[in-house]
């Protein structure tokens, strides 16, 4: 289901990825052929390495996979082809039946992304490539339309990083050679580019004021110096990244756009979290989500997974025997009950996930970017760390809870609810303190 909410976003999006497919094999041709229209893109066939660099020179290629044997040459002389090429950027999967480890380093050596057996080729493979793609597209789209500023006093290395940067098509940059221009600009830069040899001042000093005045922008150090204490001092006062000049175009922009990404989720995370103060949706009592923030968190959820083509677990929680510990012990003490649950449940998240109470004692648990798998291991956890409670004045009480999870497969959140309840009521039946998982 993963990669049919993958597809659907290809199709809605209207944007098709080129793979080229490398290979004397007419059989595999057919298969790479169905994966590639399985996962909504076009498949550009060669037999040979002349006959990938004509389709090179005509079409815009987002991924090569070749095979080691080829018509007239290896594979890997085909590689080594392209690394001396205008191509040499190009992701490269090998798909081969040779497992052997010697293959391996010699082939990761020539910087290939990937080492496919062929008795383990699948779509999900080649899908979760693409994926990336799009998301690295994503990704530099919102660097090229962010504003960007390089302070360094040298026009030689200017020209080296505006060159770099306009054959990546990103052009909204002011460059500066005086700091003093720099800090008279009026415009908000997401990214600074610092060299820290600067005449007349120090490049630590505009770092450390520069951090002081964009406290979210990211900033990188570049410098000559390749010293350890030096790199750790520049990024203790401020500097998200370092790079040592003279720096290779791919590694740059990779380096740049690793750092921009993170600058992406903390911006989504704080959206979050300012949506989360806004609505001010807490339950008074356990102090975690409403249930009607927690469902709208669900439906978020949702849309990012059919966006992204990640997935996604829920967990509905219910504690066993409540009604016991409010009729013998008071509801004072189901409270004090609920709130310590509701603590042990929270603390056990990653600052990604959700929970919410459902309702009385029922908790509703949204685990993010994760399969079943993983996400058992952290209600077990969570069902370990709730039996570990303890009452002083009531040293026999002892509080489990029962779950029902299921992962995301691309239905409404009433359903996954629905799905998740059942499972729950299964947990109940089976003689509870138990988690039953289901697709």
């Amino acid at each position: 289901m993963k990669n049919n909410i993958f597809n659907l976003f290809l199709l809605r999006s209207n944007i098709m990825k080129n793979i080229l497919h490398v290979d004397r094999s007419n059989f595999f041709h057919k298969i790479i052929d169905r994966i590639g229209e399985r996962v909504g893109a076009k498949v550009f066939p060669a037999n040979s390495a002349e006959e990938a660099f004509r389709i090179l020179d005509s079409e815009r290629i987002d991924l090569i996979i070749t095979a080691l044997e080829l018509e007239k040459e290896s594979g890997e002389r085909f590689i080594e082809y392209l690394n001396n090429s205008p191509f040499k950027d190009i992701p490269v999967i090998v798909v081969t039946g040779d497992d052997s480890e010697t293959l391996r380093d010699r082939l990761f050596s020539l910087g290939v992304v990937d080492y496919v057996l062929k008795k383990d080729l699948n779509y999900d493979t080649f899908s979760s490539y693409l994926n990336n793609l799009y998301r690295n597209d994503e990704i530099t789209n919102k660097l090229r339309r962010s504003k960007i500023a390089v302070l360094d006093d040298s026009k030689l290395s200017l020209r080296i990083i505006q060159k770099i940067f306009e054959s990546n098509g990103v052009n909204n940059v002011d460059y500066f050679t005086d700091v003093e221009d720099l800090y008279a600009s009026k415009e908000f830069y997401r990214l600074y580019i610092i060299d820290l040899m600067l005449k007349g001042t120090s490049g630590e000093e505009v770092i450390k004021n520069l951090r002081n005045r964009s406290v979210k922008s990211i900033i990188i150090a570049i410098s000559s110096v390749d010293h350890y204490k030096t790199i750790s001092h520049v990024l203790m006062i401020g500097a998200d990244d370092y790079l040592i000049k003279p720096f290779d175009a791919g590694i740059f922009m990779a380096r740049l756009m690793v750092n921009f990404r993170t600058l992406l989720l903390f911006e989504a995370l704080e959206r979050k979290r300012a949506k989360y103060q806004e609505l001010a949706e807490i339950d008074s009592l356990t102090g975690v989500f409403t249930r009607q923030y927690i469902m709208q968190d669900l439906e978020d959820e949702m849309l990012g997974a059919r966006h992204s083509g990640d997935t996604f677990v829920i967990a509905m929680i219910d504690i066993d025997h409540f009604k016991r510990v409010n009729d013998r012990y008071g509801h004072q003490m189901g409270d004090r009950v609920l709130r310590d649950v509701a603590s042990v449940i929270k603390t056990s998240l990653r600052r990604e996930d959700a929970v919410g109470r459902y309702g009385g004692e029922e908790f509703l648990v949204i685990l993010s970017g994760v399969k079943l798998k993983e996400a058992t291991k952290v209600l077990e956890r969570m069902l370990r760390r709730v039996s570990e409670l303890k009452y002083d004045e009531y040293p026999e009480l002892r509080i489990t809870f029962s779950a029902g999870a299921v992962e995301y497969k691309g239905e409404s959140s009433d359903e996954m609810v629905k799905k998740a309840d059942v499972l729950l009521y299964k947990a109940k039946s089976g003689g509870r303190n138990r988690i039953e998982i289901g697709s």
